[in-house]
């Protein structure tokens, strides 16, 4: 019964983990488009993107997680992060990913 309990409380957080990181996932890649689109001086080319997507994210994802593209829609950026679960005796790496678009400004 103890085990059973401890594996539910683990999966939970691991759950809240996955949740919060897709999240900054997510808001990295709108805030990273946005930025690229209206301000290109701080946010133009791929590495000042990356370090700035990284920082404003609120999670510890690397920079290299963001890459950005132009197309129809107007500046692309998409995100890509192999998680690292921490359950013991299984070897689990979700990888999570998301695509924010935003107009570019003119």
């Amino acid at each position: 019964m103890s085990m059973l309990l401890f594996a539910f409380i683990i999966g939970t957080i691991e759950i809240g983990r996955i949740l919060w990181t897709l999240n900054a996932l997510h808001y990295g890649a709108q805030q990273a488009a946005r930025c690229a689109a209206v301000n290109s001086a701080l946010c133009g080319s791929d590495s000042l993107l990356q370090s700035w997507a990284a920082g404003i994210g609120g999670s510890s994802l690397p920079g290299t997680a963001f890459h950005q593209s132009s197309d129809a829609c107007g500046i692309r950026v998409t995100a890509t992060y192999t998680m690292q679960l921490m359950v013991p005796y299984v070897n689990i790496n979700p990888t999570l990913h998301a695509t924010a678009c935003f107009p570019i400004s003119g």
